[in-house]
């Protein structure tokens, strides 16, 4: 049940009053449910007004399309990137089923909720009587009913509704080895993890990592916050992030293997750090004519200190085989120490020595180490390097609070591979900072990342400069930002191959007519106007982009636009679905379409002179393909 739905698990108490983890058998009915579940049952959770309808809002099917914005692209019939314009909310819901547990990396920046109007409209406070009305301190004729109704309960209601949603539908994406990364700072850090782990389960937390914002303070603080946060958490406990290479300082050695194992620097000594004797590891070592035992002590001042204490004592960290290997393979360097000889260890670059069996072997592989929570606070992840960063792009500061390439870079370093076609999601795109880094990431090596970007049109400030120069909306300024992008790696990088365009689509209403009624609504002199279901003439292109989330397949999916017996015809993802909205088809239309084999025809049910002409062109495909679907709409 944690599996499925984390949010329904939580703790209770048994008779003895000792804590047991519970289904909340509330929230269940809530998540299966269509409409809000009252529940007044006491257990620990996160709880605030609104929370249930939030909830519902998730599970309410949506009824908006994603219509294409070609002109607004690059490569639009083959890319494999989105720029998705419209409310991501919806968005979110109508990715659910192309997408549903294949995105590897989730990445947002979403409004903090400072208080502050910035370019995101980020106050998601509400006035006090709105908060007292609606979680129920106050009667209806205006009375107090509980104490201490001013609690700063009604600056965080709206902003958990808001996340709330669009957090679970967002789940739903991930893969069991996906990850979500979530920008967030010090005024909802603490509830968003509480959000996090009632949505993706406390189990699957990774880690929180501080983010140097900036390295000045003001003199009026008292204490300069100079960093927010990164927020990690995986789908499962399934998650393997990637490690980093080291980039230590201390590699500047080279030796005669430098060409195949890189620079060297040198380690401790053989017997460094020694805490407990071990008699297998007190062995006397002949080193270039050099007689060594632990620590440089002599075998009759060894055999004194075990008198002494048998537990404590100079040994080698290495086994007599490990060292006869490791000298062999120019793994130990001796040098002259304070007490006499002493032996050290080289570590590579690019060089390790693993046991194999009954011995060992070198590995040449490039070294690597875990990432640490302190790998954020360099000052290259920093807001200053973010502006910079646009500055150069646009030529002016088209974008005030954005976060710095380098910050998803290295996020897409941990958890995507360059030899996959890892798909990445970013639903507050904001500048469009999450695909600047995927196009320049799969530039540079070769990779086949893909990425959807969610922004709503929001206004940018009219006192900006990125108004100003015309952009009137965050979205309108994000699609120069890829652009602009393209444009510089088509210049500065040779790599061919990659993925260098995107296909903007719009989130708008269908342009489908509803024709579900309830029995009752429904009058036989209605049934005529259920016969076509296009409700305003359509982009042909808009409606074969309705077919594709339809059908759960996926809205990148190329397009092909060919004329065949003489009327245009788009082809989706190789054929699998055909669409010809011409207001007449030809028969032999039908034949030539059977050859390919698709698996659904889609053509207008107007297109059609009668009943007998469309059964015709069915018997057609299926002389062709016994599979194909042929969809009137």
């Amino acid at each position: 049940m944690a599996e499925i739905f984390p949010s329904v698990v939580t703790e209770s108490t048994d008779n003895e009053g000792n804590p047991r983890r519970v289904v909340d058998f509330d929230l269940l009915r809530q998540e299966l449910s269509e409409h809000i579940v009252e529940g007044p049952q006491e257990r620990f959770q996160l709880d605030w007004p609104g929370k249930r309808a939030s909830a519902l809002l998730a599970n309410t099917p949506t009824d908006q399309t994603l219509t294409p914005l070609e002109s607004e692209s690059i490569e639009f019939d083959t890319t494999r990137n989105l720029f998705i314009e419209g409310d991501n909310l919806e968005a979110l819901k109508l990715l659910q089923e192309p997408y549903l547990g294949k995105v590897k990396l989730i990445y947002i920046d979403p409004p903090y909720n400072t208080g502050t109007d910035f370019i995101y409209s980020d106050d998601f406070s509400e006035d006090a009587p709105s908060y007292l009305a609606r979680s129920g301190q106050r009667s209806e004729t205006g009375e107090r009913l509980v104490a201490n109704p001013e609690s700063n309960g009604r600056f965080r209601s709206a902003w958990l509704s808001m996340m709330y949603p669009r957090l679970k539908l967002a789940r739903n994406l991930l893969r069991d080895d996906g990850v979500i990364c979530v920008s967030i700072d010090d005024h909802e850090l603490s509830t968003l993890t509480m959000i996090m782990g009632e949505v993706f389960g406390r189990e699957n937390f990774i880690a929180t990592l501080p983010r140097v914002t900036k390295r000045a303070g003001k003199s009026g603080d008292l204490i300069a916050a100079n960093h927010d946060y990164v927020v990690v958490w995986g789908r499962t406990t399934d998650v393997a992030l990637n490690r980093e290479f080291h980039t230590d300082p201390g590699f500047k050695y080279e030796d005669e293997f430098v060409s195949t194992r890189g620079k060297y620097k040198l380690n401790q000594t053989l017997d460094y750090g020694s805490i407990q004797y071990s008699a297998s590891l007190d062995y006397e070592i002949d080193l270039d004519g050099v007689r060594i035992r632990p620590g440089g002590a002599s075998a009759d001042e060894m055999s004194a200190r075990q008198a002494r204490n048998p537990r404590t004592g100079w040994c080698w960290r290495w086994s007599r085989d490990l060292f006869e290997f490791g000298h062999s393979q120019g793994f130990v360097v001796l040098k002259d120490g304070r007490d006499g000889p002493r032996i050290y260890t080289k570590t590579y670059e690019n060089a390790t020595i693993a046991k194999r069996g009954d011995g060992y072997e070198v590995i040449l592989d490039r070294r690597t180490r875990a990432s640490t929570t302190l790998d954020l606070i360099d000052n290259r992840f920093s807001n200053d390097m973010a502006s910079k960063g646009v500055k150069k792009l646009f030529g002016f500061p088209a974008f005030d609070y954005t976060k710095p390439i380098e910050l998803v870079r290295t996020l897409l370093g941990w958890a995507t591979d360059s030899d996959s076609n890892d798909l990445v999601l970013d639903f507050f795109a904001g500048s469009g900072t999450t695909g600047q880094a995927v196009l320049e990431a799969n530039a540079e090596d070769g990779g086949n990342r893909r990425f959807v970007l969610i922004q709503l049109p929001e206004q940018t400030n009219t006192s900006s400069e990125a108004f100003a120069q015309g952009f009137v909306t965050i979205s309108e300024l994000a699609r120069e930002r890829l652009r602009r992008t393209v444009a510089g790696l088509d210049h500065d990088l040779s790599a061919t191959g990659t993925d260098r365009g995107f296909r903007a689509l719009g989130v708008t209403a269908s342009n489908l007519a509803s024709v579900e009624r309830f029995p009752d609504e429904l009058a036989q002199p209605d049934l005529p106007g259920f016969t076509e279901l296009v409700s305003t003439p359509s982009d042909p292109l808009a409606l074969i982009f309705e077919e594709l989330l339809r059908l759960g397949m996926d809205p990148a999916s190329s397009i092909r636009r060919v004329v065949m017996a003489g009327v245009d015809v788009l082809l989706a993802e190789d054929a699998a679905l055909v669409a010809c909205f011409a207001d007449q088809l030809p028969p032999a239309l039908f034949a030539e379409l059977g050859v390919l084999e698709p698996l659904r025809v889609v053509v207008r049910d107007s297109s059609f002179p009668d009943s007998a002409a469309r059964i015709n062109a069915q018997q057609m495909l299926s002389g062709y393909s016994t599979l194909t679907e042929l969809r009137t709409i």
